[in-house]
């Protein structure tokens, strides 16, 4: 089930979780603060079996069904909820004793309620909150001092500079997405962005046609991609391929526009990082409906029509790599949430706007600044774009990650509005044919 009670869990007698990643350790949290009776962990990676997963010792599915046959198995997987529970049920435990736990929207407000995770910094919105304990403390003190050592070293270091044919350029990858290319192009364009590498994953709609006019002026660079869940390797084909050609690249998706705010351009703000840094993060400000059921795609823009936002900024973002620098992307967690580079040798994580080290969902520091640049995360739009998105297949994972639910509850931190946007939006008009250029 899609919807799930902690409360009703903690009525069984024996817990079994079935998964050790993030959702996983946040269910086994809460299941442990709240004196759940967790009698097993199990994970279908046999490298982990015999390891202790909190106070716990993995096991292998075989042996938690036969040692707990009549416990409840929590799945907690984000992407294979359905096919572990065949798995169980091959082993004789019925749907009765699954539960299904694929994203961990609760569990994420049952643990900031009972005050073990903290779900707000002062200057972000933790989507993915951290634990309050003496780990998470030791690691923070650990980034803290690599932060200062990275920016010690990089004072006084120029890298030589390389003239090549764009400054900057992005790579995305997309799949049945023509409806909002125009847009997204051109925008970007307005926003200083001269040149734009799309791989095409299996796309059924009509984005030849959109690109056709984009290609002949040379903007576009269209990479036919049939590689199923192929984002990644599209990203380092690009590296590979066009690395040579452009100094910045950018790695970012087609509901996302970035949008510069204490200057007019993406070169105006990445310039000063030309001869020092290897990889600079831009974080996301997620856009929700605005309350829309239903929008006029062919006639309206996303960058005007959904103005409704988050409070804050969210600790996640995505990163423009300079290729001056070598990069280090096997160093990186997500390589474009987090794109590690190097330099003599030497490897560096991704710094972000104010020029502190920035870790993927672990460590992110701010000087409590306003952001002089951002990325307009339009995850949702409309209510049936959204819906439209949850049918779609993904670019990314083998099964669409995100699910109505979790979309639901990311409408509620819907309660600011930001029209940074609007900088280019008459300008965006006149080019995209809404107006007669004057």
């Amino acid at each position: 089930m899609n919807y799930y009670d902690i409360d009703e869990i903690l009525k069984y007698d024996q817990i079994v979780i079935f998964g050790c990643g993030k959702i996983g350790c946040s269910l086994y949290s809460v299941l442990e603060k709240e004196q759940g009776n967790i009698c097993a962990v199990t994970d279908n990676n046999g490298d982990k079996w015999g390891e202790i997963f909190g106070r716990t010792r993995i096991v292998s599915p075989e042996e938690a069904v036969e040692k707990y046959r009549n416990a409840i198995f929590c799945i907690a997987n984000a992407h294979h909820c359905n096919e572990i529970a065949i798995q169980l049920n091959r082993l004789n435990i019925t749907d009765e004793n699954i539960i299904k736990i694929d994203h961990d929207v609760i569990i994420k407000k049952r643990l900031i309620e009972c005050g073990r995770y903290s779900g707000e910094s002062r200057s972000f919105i933790y989507n993915f909150p951290y634990s309050l304990n003496v780990e998470t403390a030791f690691r923070n003190i650990i980034y803290k001092f690599q932060d200062i050592r990275n920016r010690l070293k990089m004072a006084y270091r120029m890298v030589p500079g390389t003239r090549k044919k764009y400054r900057v350029s992005i790579c995305a990858i997309f799949k049945d997405e023509a409806e909002y290319l125009k847009e997204w192009i051109e925008f970007h364009y307005l926003a200083g962005v001269e040149h734009f590498y799309l791989y095409n994953n299996f796309s059924r709609d009509d984005y030849k046609e959109v690109l056709s006019p984009y290609i002949e002026r040379g903007w576009v660079t269209l990479i036919e991609w049939p590689v199923p869940q192929g984002q990644i390797e599209a990203y380092k084909h690009c590296f590979e391929r066009f690395g040579a050609e452009s100094l910045w690249i950018g790695m970012i998706d087609l509901d996302e526009f970035v949008v510069p705010i204490s200057c007019d351009s993406v070169y105006d703000f990445l310039r000063w990082y030309d001869r020092k840094y290897g990889s600079v993060l831009v974080y996301w400000k997620n856009f929700g409906t605005g309350g829309k059921l239903l929008r006029d795609i062919k006639n309206g823009l996303v960058t005007e029509d959904f103005t409704v936002c988050w409070r804050k900024h969210m600790d996640v973002g995505k990163c423009f790599v300079n290729t001056n620098f070598e990069n280090a992307f096997e160093e990186s967690g997500p390589m474009h949430h987090e794109a590690w580079t190097k330099y003599r040798g030497k490897k560096y994580p991704p710094i972000n706007c104010f020029n502190h080290i920035s870790i993927f969902q672990k460590y992110n520091v701010t000087d409590g600044r306003p952001m002089p640049i951002q990325i307009n995360h339009y995850l949702v739009k409309s209510y049936n774009e959204m819906i439209h998105k949850l049918g779609k297949g993904d670019v990314f994972f083998k099964e669409n990650s995100y699910k109505q639910y979790y979309l639901m509850k990311y409408e509620e931190h819907n309660t600011s509005v930001d029209f940074s946007a609007y900088k280019y939006l008459l300008r965006l008009k006149l080019r995209i044919g809404m107006g007669k250029e004057v």
